[in-house]
């Protein structure tokens, strides 16, 4: 069956899970379905046999595909993502709307080190996910949310020496490492398609990324909560404006095998909308100053405070 074209779907019904040797090189890029039913039915609002009804896909299957597609197929992508787009910015709106306060109580009340123990279990939940993202079984993945967690805890409560922040040789550290890594090693990974078989190596990674973005958060929250406020600015201001400008731009994919949603023209959305961000805050950023961590001598470490930005957070209390 050489002559048969090679399927984005193929659908094995009556409950066999084999393919007996048709259409081994057709289906290598193929999505396989094997269903229970002896007739394979679908339904959009209820399907048989339990089975989900399947949707076009965002982004071509095969690698040869993936640069452009004809006309068609780009109508139909473009009538599902009409019908889904109200959807999705609903989600993202209701989500920020339960979010935004909880973490607006925790940034201005909580002490630094309590607030790094809650920014913790956040960051152990994403390293589950990142677990999962790289393909990792159920006890690697268990050894990597664990030394994650371990990780933060030794950051927190080991000889690290966190009191009002960390000491800044172990800032440095952290966050060079991490800054190197998205520099020199991420830019080219994505670019270039590099293989990522190696679940050591992706550990590794996962660890450099989380940990370092966990420690700068909790950094800044210790100096000044406004400074995490500015920095979590940018990220919703470049995720707001790239969703909008490659809603309405998007033509030219930035990585498929990633994320088929994201493209260059998102992009370029997200900087201009994070320069006009920056181009806002510069007036205050020239009237501010970093507020100076004043060291804890004895054991009264709970009686120290630090002084706001020019006076104006306040005093806080830190433990």
């Amino acid at each position: 069956m050489s002559y048969a074209p090679e399927p984005d779907l193929f659908i094995r019904t009556g409950g066999e899970q084999r393919i007996s040797n048709f259409l081994l090189w057709q289906l290598a890029y193929a999505e396989t379905l094997f269903h229970r039913c002896a007739v394979a039915g679908f339904r959009r609002r209820r399907a048989r046999c339990g089975y989900r009804f399947i949707s076009d896909t965002r982004a071509p299957v095969r690698p040869h595909q993936r640069a452009a597609r004809d006309c068609t197929s780009r109508a139909g992508r473009v009538g599902l993502a009409s019908r889904t787009a109200p959807f999705m910015l609903a989600t993202r709106i209701a989500t920020a709307a339960v979010l935004i306060p909880l973490v607006l109580a925790a940034l201005f009340l909580l002490p630094a080190r309590i607030f790094g123990v809650a920014l913790l279990a956040v960051v152990v939940v994403a390293a589950y996910e990142w677990a999962r993202l790289a393909g990792f079984t159920a006890r690697p993945s268990l050894v990597f949310v664990v030394g994650t967690f371990l990780l933060g805890f030794a950051l927190l409560f080991g000889p690290a020496g966190f009191v009002a922040g960390w000491p800044p040789t172990v800032v440095v550290t952290v966050c060079g490492a991490a800054t190197l890594f998205w520099v020199w090693v991420a830019t080219p990974w994505v670019a270039l398609s590099w293989p990522t078989g190696s679940h050591v190596a992706l550990a590794l990674v996962g660890w450099i990324v989380l940990v370092a973005a966990w420690l700068a958060l909790v950094e800044l929250q210790a100096r000044s909560p406004w400074l995490v406020l500015a920095a979590m600015g940018i990220v919703w201001i470049a995720d707001t404006a790239a969703y909008f400008a490659g809603r309405a731009f998007g033509r030219h994919k930035l990585a498929p095998q990633i994320s088929p949603g994201k493209t260059w023209e998102g992009v370029i959305g997200a900087l201009v909308a994070v320069a006009i961000y920056a181009l806002a805050l510069e007036p205050f950023a020239a009237r501010a100053r970093v507020p100076r961590a004043h060291r804890c001598r004895g054991d009264r470490a709970l009686d120290c405070v630090r002084d706001g930005a020019g006076g104006g957070f306040g005093r806080r209390r830190l433990i």
